[in-house]
């Protein structure tokens, strides 16, 4: 069993996305709107679900922003996916899928709005994503409700575009003692090839001089979901191929010990594409058990 195909490493380097650019065109209109959805979304939890609540006022000056910042760059993917949240963010949801569908015309490829499009209901928009940068101290609710349920990746807003940050716990006297300032800090990742399907492994792994050691692992179910699965690793593979980074956390409880940009290097984004391109070629689907038994026999592996 082939366990890792390619890493990635924390390098120099700064963030190549359009809209997180410092000399986008729209740059004043989109920090006011990343402001004002910091400010005036709000997370509530029942059971496993999630929903979110603005205030109209909010919406209304969020939406604002966003259009402003449209003018500036007009046929921005990223602001007209983020104007689309807002629509259905309104109930708006015919007006949602219409800027969906203007964006796959010149846009085809874009995994995001496809999924926008083929589950209008059930695949949730850029909004109810947990914000997230390299400044926040303190873990998410909801980052903290995924983690318990096994998914170290995880999706994020990050500012107006949709990101990916990779947490795993961690206690504070380990992280001390273990991850001095000096260690390189790599994350691994590939596929797992089983009997009943593929799995996205991954690993954080901590060097030092000649010294290595794993900091956390994880696996998801690579195969084509049937449903909107977020958390499934064939949909983050696919999100993976349309960013440049994501970040890596570590926490003890909400308590942040560890959060940064990791860049992905040309070699790493080619890797992803290949990852990917075996998924859609194999094309099957696994359900939650069989998914449990695949990771059982990971594990055993290892």
């Amino acid at each position: 069993m082939k366990m890792w195909k390619g890493f990635f490493r924390k390098k120099a380097g700064k963030n190549n996305s359009a809209i997180s650019d410092a000399d986008h065109p729209a740059r004043q209109e989109i920090e006011r709107a990343v402001r004002i959805a910091d400010q005036s979304i709000h997370f509530h939890f029942i059971g496993e679900k999630t929903g979110i609540q603005i205030k109209p006022s909010a919406l209304f000056h969020l939406m604002t922003a966003v259009d402003r910042a449209l003018e500036k760059s007009p046929g921005d993917t990223d602001l007209l996916m983020a104007k689309s949240a807002l629509l259905s963010c309104g109930g708006k949801h015919e007006k949602a899928l219409k800027i969906i569908e203007k964006i796959l015309e010149s846009r085809p490829d874009h995994f995001e709005a496809r999924q926008r499009k083929k589950f209008p209901h059930t695949w949730d928009h850029l909004f109810m994503h947990p914000s997230w940068s390299e400044k926040r101290k303190f873990l998410h609710p909801m980052m903290g409700m995924n983690l318990l349920r096994g998914n170290n990746i995880q999706i994020i807003r990050q500012g107006l575009k949709t990101g990916l940050a990779v947490v795993f716990p961690c206690e504070q006297d380990a992280f001390v003692q273990s991850i001095p300032k000096e260690a390189e800090i790599v994350w691994d990742i590939g596929i797992s090839e089983s009997l009943h399907g593929a799995l996205l492994s991954h690993r954080l792994l901590v060097k030092e001089d000649d010294r290595e050691f794993c900091a956390g692992e994880g696996a998801q179910t690579a195969n084509p979901p049937p449903a909107a699965n977020l958390q499934n690793g064939y949909c983050l593979l696919h999100l993976m191929n349309h960013l440049d980074s994501c970040f890596i956390v570590l926490t003890d409880g909400h308590q942040i010990l560890y959060n940064t940009r990791y860049d992905f290097s040309a070699r790493c984004k080619a890797k992803i594409r290949n990852i990917t391109d075996d998924l859609i070629r194999s094309n099957t689907q696994t359900d939650a058990g069989t998914f449990l038994q695949m990771f059982r026999e990971v594990q055993a592996a290892a």
